[in-house]
């Protein structure tokens, strides 16, 4: 009977301890689960980067051809950048001061000598001498060919030829198309910034740009012309409404000869000039590796510059 007693006491105390043993596991085992849960939930947690932004500030004209090649030299090095938005591009309109023409040339040194920086006062005074000075810049670009425009832009040594070559090739590059046989006379632009200026409203300007610039120097049409800014317009796909208002010759008029005079009071004489993020200045024309430069450093401002990589 003792015996007995003892082996079912024996049992018993198995019996509960191999209980004990697989409580103990269980306890471990879900217990490593939650441990495991909570882990993973932790690292699905994770706070999303801050997007960087970009803003670009182009100052360009439509007779050109640099700015040409600048735009599409952005657009390349915009296409480098991953992770962003393409951003917009606001156009500042500025037409060149031609120094060929000595008659005109002098009466747009008298009007710019006059006090219009701070446009102010008598709203009609002011329009009128902005006009006044719209009139002298046209005055020079409708008595100059192509050609003499060209060699007063080009440094001492350089030929016309070589430099229309020279672009040619570049243009190649990029998708441009360049036929300076095409061009006589060097067009009055302000009707073409006028449209740019109008053509913000839809957030086209880049796709009106492009068909302005295509318009000039690849199919030869004269961009001076109303008409045919105009039909640009509509190839580009603008509104009723954005070519309406266009068809008004006082619809950002005086805007645009402003602009043209505030860029000339901050000491701008050519184009292009890209300004990015209101910091960057890129003078003159550049090609895609020096925007690709530009654009790293006006987003990453505090790192070293051997550390600037977005490509």
């Amino acid at each position: 009977m003792e015996s007995s007693a003892v082996r079912c006491g024996t049992d018993l105390s198995e019996r509960m301890s191999e209980r004990s043993r697989v409580a103990t596991r269980s306890g471990i085992e879900t217990s490593t689960r939650r441990l495991r849960l909570t882990a993973m939930d932790t690292q699905l947690v994770t706070p999303a980067p801050k997007r960087l932004a970009l803003e670009l500030d182009l100052i360009a004209d439509f007779a050109c051809p640099w700015s040409y090649l600048g735009k599409r030299s952005l657009e390349r090095a915009l296409g480098n950048l991953h992770g962003f938005a393409p951003p917009a591009l606001r156009w500042h309109g500025f037409r060149p001061q031609a120094q060929t023409d000595s008659k005109a040339d002098s009466k747009f040194a008298k009007i710019a000598s006059s006090p219009l920086t701070h446009i102010s006062g008598d709203s009609s005074d002011s329009s009128a001498a902005l006009a006044a000075q719209d009139s002298a810049i046209t005055t020079v670009a409708a008595n100059q060919s192509w050609r003499a425009h060209m060699a007063s832009r080009l440094p001492a040594g350089i030929s016309v030829d070589f430099a229309q070559k020279s672009l040619a090739e570049a243009g190649e590059g990029l998708g441009i198309h360049f036929d300076f046989s095409k061009l006589e006379e060097l067009p009055d632009t302000r009707e073409a910034h006028r449209l740019m200026a109008l053509a913000a409203r839809e957030d086209k300007q880049s796709e009106v740009a492009d068909g302005i610039f295509r318009a000039f120097f690849e199919e030869g049409r004269n961009i001076g012309d109303h008409a045919v800014i105009e039909a640009v317009g509509l190839e580009s796909g603008l509104g009723p409404d954005t070519l309406a208002a266009f068809n008004k010759p006082e619809e950002g008029r005086d805007e645009i000869a402003a602009e043209e005079q505030r860029l000339r009071g901050f000491g701008v004489v050519a184009t292009p000039n890209l300004l990015i993020n209101g910091r960057v200045l890129v003078p003159g024309p550049a090609d895609v590796s020096t925007y690709v430069q530009a654009l790293d450093q006006a987003l990453f401002p505090k790192l070293p510059s051997d550390k600037k990589h977005l490509h």
